[in-house]
């Protein structure tokens, strides 16, 4: 049996969409983190912040080629990084504008550039007597650049890694069926071998879990066209440390395999 990829298409509006979603966040949370840059002065928030400002970047961009459509890896990070590098420029017209004194607004980017050799030259803050400009600001902002740019791509890009596209019916799968704490499955290397041909029956007769370590089905599949249906085996083991804290620890056994219309009636029988 085969395993589900992308099959690399667009669709029509999915470029569109993703930068539509993904601009419209940049410029938005640009200028919200620049003030919030600007106005908390400690380094790890500072950094969590960035973080963020890539996350929620990446994600708009993500969920804009999702929308439209887009069933491909490599355009899902192009796109990522060219709004990740449209945020950094957002960030950078809203830094300018907040440290003026709201009195300076630069859209060219050869202005920003110019704007920000004068800043690295004054040296814009210190922290413990160490004034940053020079050769330590630009690594600071080198630094910036990569997660915001760096966090939008790879976000973006995962995105809608892990969803899958019934191309018959043109449409997402949203319909997942979880079949958990089953017994834990035995002598693995045999079992991926025998899924990897197509035979799952070692899974039907799987009763209840009676320890922390137990199997776990997710089944997905078109509920238009009835066709189309994907199964991933977990086998997951639960710990409870020292404070009572329960920890979950899983490993895939095998993800988004293609079954038969007669494997999922089979293995829908173990939820009773």
């Amino acid at each position: 049996m085969g395993k589900y990829d992308h099959s690399g298409k667009i669709g029509i509006l999915g470029i569109v969409y993703m930068l539509i979603f993904g601009i419209a966040s940049a410029s938005l949370f640009g200028m919200l983190y620049s003030y919030l840059i600007h106005f908390i002065p400690f380094p790890y928030i500072n950094f969590f912040i960035t973080l963020g400002f890539g996350i929620i970047v990446g994600v708009a961009t993500g969920y804009g080629g999702k929308l439209g459509k887009i069933r491909n890896n490599k355009v899902m990070l192009i796109g990522g990084l060219l709004t990740g590098i449209i945020a950094l420029y957002c960030s950078w017209v809203g830094y300018i504008f907040v440290t003026s004194g709201s009195e300076i607004w630069l859209l060219n980017p050869a202005s920003i550039l110019t704007m920000a050799k004068v800043v690295a030259a004054m040296g814009p803050w210190s922290i413990f007597g160490i004034t940053f400009k020079g050769a330590l600001l630009y690594f600071v902002w080198i630094i910036e650049a990569l997660i915001i740019v760096g966090t939008s791509t790879l976000v973006a890009m995962a995105y809608a890694s892990n969803s899958i596209f019934c191309e018959k019916c043109n449409k997402w799968l949203k319909h997942k069926e979880t079949i958990s704490h089953l017994e834990p499955l035995k002598n693995l290397d045999i079992r991926i071998k025998q899924f990897q041909q197509g035979d799952f029956s070692s899974l039907y007769g799987l009763k209840k879990a009676k320890s922390n370590v137990y199997t776990e089905l997710e089944i997905q599949h078109c509920h238009l066209c009835k066709e189309q249906y994907f199964l991933t085996v977990k086998l997951i083991g639960v710990n409870i440390d020292k404070d009572g804290t329960e920890k979950k620890k899983e490993s895939e056994i095998v993800k988004h395999t293609t079954i038969s219309a007669s494997t999922y009636n089979h293995l829908s029988k173990l939820k009773k």
